[in-house]
């Protein structure tokens, strides 16, 4: 019994023999593994392989790349690992065109960055030339052509801008494509009143305030004109139509009662003029000594 034991043993010392070296062996590969990880991970964040040397900029139509690596702060040279990428980002959305922006890492070496701009409102007319204005009321130093969005006619750079591109943001696709100018058309009453030209050729009064909600029923309101009439539509809290012929019959009245204020004589030729009274003079000495030697001389007779 015993020696059959013996007989087994010898048979299995040079497997487990085998087996042991083969474990040691993976062990010490495994050892030596992550020993050069830790010797390539140093000596990359040490040297400049662990640069930034690609910088990446996508989405950005109105901005330039450079504009906006020079907005975030990065520059080629920087430790990839040492950057902030919360702090870049948010350098990134101080810029006046940016409404987002996303920052990642690709390794070894290049930084991606993704940008998204804020939404064209309108185009300001300048002359020959359109300048987009953006849905935060910034005027880009661009030249395009009008797309689908409005022209604006008489506005600055300010916080009525500011307000009216919001405003616009927030209207209706449809209400917004239909319109085609914008015209700023100030009164006494009214500093922020506006005159829009519509594509499908009517013209409408309102204001800044609520322009998105004032704009908002147009399409059933154009909708109830009799086709052919011209006039204005006054989107106000009540909208209404006024027509260019009753403009014309109140600019009528108007013109009427200014020429009636006054009297005017019709016959003028027919006034006569009196001449003044001629006052009696005092005779003069030389008329005083004819009288009197005409008088001596019937005396004498």
């Amino acid at each position: 019994m015993s020696r059959d034991r013996v007989v087994d043993l010898e048979h299995k010392l040079p497997k487990l023999q085998a087996d042991r070296k083969r474990r040691a062996r993976k062990r010490f590969l495994l050892y030596l593994s992550v020993l050069l990880l830790l010797i390539g991970t140093a000596v990359y964040l040490q040297s400049s392989l662990s640069d930034v040397r690609t910088i990446h900029v996508n989405g950005a139509e109105f901005t330039t790349s450079d504009e906006i690596e020079a907005a975030s702060g990065i520059e080629r040279g920087m430790k990839m690992w040492g950057l902030d990428l919360e702090e870049h980002t948010e350098a990134i959305l101080s810029h006046e065109t940016i409404e987002g922006a996303a920052i990642r890492r690709t390794w070894p070496s290049t930084v991606r960055i993704d940008v998204e701009e804020y939404s064209t409102a309108a185009y300001a007319a300048d002359g020959s030339s359109y300048k987009p204005v953006l849905s935060s009321g910034n005027i880009v130093d661009a030249d395009k052509a009008p797309g689908d969005a409005p022209v604006l006619h008489g506005f600055e750079e300010g916080e009525m801008l500011t307000d009216l591109a919001a405003e616009i943001g927030r209207m209706q696709t449809s209400v917004q494509y239909a319109i085609s100018d914008i015209i700023h058309d100030p009164v006494e009453n009214d500093p922020e009143r506006l005159t829009l030209y519509m594509n499908d050729g009517n013209i409408v009064s309102t204001t800044v305030s609520s322009f998105a909600d004032r704009m908002e029923p147009y399409p059933a309101v154009a909708g109830q004109l009799d086709s052919g009439e011209e006039g204005i539509i006054h989107m106000r809290i009540n909208p209404y139509f006024e027509s260019f012929a009753e403009l014309e019959d109140e600019e009528d009245v108007m013109e009427g009662e200014e020429s009636g204020g006054g009297i005017v004589d019709e016959n003028p030729d027919d006034a006569s003029v009196e001449e003044p009274e001629e006052e009696p003079s005092e005779d003069s000495p030389e008329e005083s000594v004819d009288n009197g030697e005409a008088a001596d001389a019937n005396e004498m007779d």
